[in-house]
């Protein structure tokens, strides 16, 4: 038999799911307003030097995308496609950081917390407070 300090707070994992989610959402949206505001001419370089042209264009839709899906991750709609995004873009700013092209001033460990918490909500859902939930 095993015993837990907290047994009765395994019952509220939806609502844990809802706060990673909403927080995400909200670190998000920060990002967000950031590259589309006083980092812009930093993407604009950064995607011109990947030979990603033009790089106002790729610079506006990776804020733009990052801004719907954090919008998307705080109302709990289409949850986790906005988190398998958000993962995939934190992994790429890691490798983008390794390879010494960066998008963001943030640390490595930032954008893996990012990475994993997205995942997370993957896995477990939207949590208890959204628009997308299990039917």
């Amino acid at each position: 038999m095993v015993f837990s300090v907290f047994e009765n707070a395994l019952n509220y994992w939806f609502v844990a799911a809802s706060a990673l989610r909403i927080a995400l959402g909200i670190i998000t949206i920060v990002l967000a307003t950031r590259a589309l505001g006083k980092e812009r001419h930093q993407n604009i370089q950064t995607f011109t030097r990947l030979g990603m042209l033009p790089g106002k264009f790729f610079a506006f839709t990776f804020g733009f995308v990052i801004l719907v899906c954090g919008i998307l991750l705080i109302i709990g709609l289409f949850t986790q496609v906005a988190a398998l995004l958000l993962g995939t873009i934190s992994v790429l700013m890691i490798l983008s950081r390794m390879t010494g092209k960066t998008f963001s001033n943030e640390s490595d460990l930032f954008f893996t917390l990012l990475a994993i918490v997205s995942f997370s909500i993957i896995y477990f859902g939207a949590g208890s407070i959204a628009l997308d939930l299990p039917l």
